[in-house]
């Protein structure tokens, strides 16, 4: 929302394009020829395509963009992009997905020139704020590990100078400071309504009421959460599976006795149970809903978890 305030960037909403549009398509090289039978039949099956902002607005431009033409997902992914810029009459687009952080190669090899900006927090308050989640598993294993999995791999490119990583709790204590950073990194002249994007945040969420706290200004109240939602238990493991990680950020790692390290394996052992018990609920909801409906999946999430515990395999 930050970004999508700024005069000159339109920011679109999750497009979910390697794990749902990718799927529907049957791979981002498919060709397709007729682009209205496609959105109209085809491109609604992606769950999350029927949350983005001003969906139909922006899917009647791309009906135009690639009508009478052969298209394949590159094509599509892009049009998208740039017919939401043209609504919000902006130069310069781009997208936030979050799973995005699984497909960094395969974004520099579609888009070699852009740039990403990659907001690290504090794995205990993202995975609080996770478990809250009703969509999401409330254990604290899954979790954990999902956010380990994805930093593991952006870890892989810390040299690259494409990449911009900020801290989440740096953002929230000098949010001024951090923006105009973002906008030399981009090379975009700094917009004191980046600091106001707020005021129109609700404009931008469609059927997603876990957001509405994008509709408000930064605090220090989405700081340490955890304190408040994780037990000691929890934390303890969080820490013992992470807490590598969380040191190279700078994060600050509880302090334990021996007993709660000792029934660390108990814990993940529950925990466990909660993801598998959650995932056969979920398969459940999803079949009620109908085949028709498009999710994402974590086969590269998986894929990445186990080149984190592999250094021989990673890049």
């Amino acid at each position: 929302m930050i970004m999508n305030s700024h005069p000159n960037i339109a920011i679109y909403g999750e497009i979910h394009f390697f794990d749902e549009i990718c799927k529907v398509m049957e791979g981002r090289e498919t060709q397709i020829n007729n682009i209205t039978d496609f959105v109209n039949n085809t491109l609604i099956k992606a769950y999350h395509v029927n949350l983005l902002p001003k969906r139909d607005a922006v899917l009647d431009k791309v009906k135009v963009k690639l009508s009478n033409t052969r298209f394949n997902g590159v094509d599509l992914y892009t049009a998208m992009m740039k017919s939401f810029a043209e609504l919000e009459s902006k130069r310069r687009y781009g997208e936030k997905t979050n799973e995005n952080i699984r497909y960094i190669d395969e974004l520099f090899s579609i888009f070699p020139q852009s740039k990403i900006i990659h907001i690290v927090r504090d794995p205990r308050d993202v995975v609080s704020s996770m478990m809250s989640m009703p969509w999401a598993s409330n254990d604290i294993l899954a979790n954990t590990l999902r956010w380990r999995a994805e930093l593991s791999n952006m870890q892989t490119y810390k040299e690259d100078d494409r990449i911009f990583e900020i801290r989440y709790e740096d953002l929230i204590q000098n949010p001024e400071q951090i923006c105009r950073s973002i906008c030399d990194f981009i090379g975009e002249p700094f917009s004191p309504k980046m600091l106001e994007f707020d005021r129109k945040a609700k404009d931008y969420i469609v059927n997603e009421p876990w957001k509405e706290r994008t509709g408000k200004s930064l605090d220090n109240a989405a700081k340490q959460r955890w304190k408040r939602d994780l037990t000691s238990w929890q934390v303890c493991v969080l820490q013992a599976l992470v807490g590598g990680l969380m040191k190279s950020y700078g994060y600050k790692l509880e302090r334990y006795g021996v007993a709660k390290w000792l029934a660390v394996p108990l814990v993940v052992a529950a925990e466990a149970v909660k993801y598998v018990v959650y995932k056969i609920k979920q398969r459940k909801e999803r079949k009620s809903k109908g085949e028709d409906i498009v999710y994402g999946d974590d086969r590269r999430l998986y894929q990445l978890l186990l080149k984190s515990y592999l250094p021989f395999a990673r890049r």
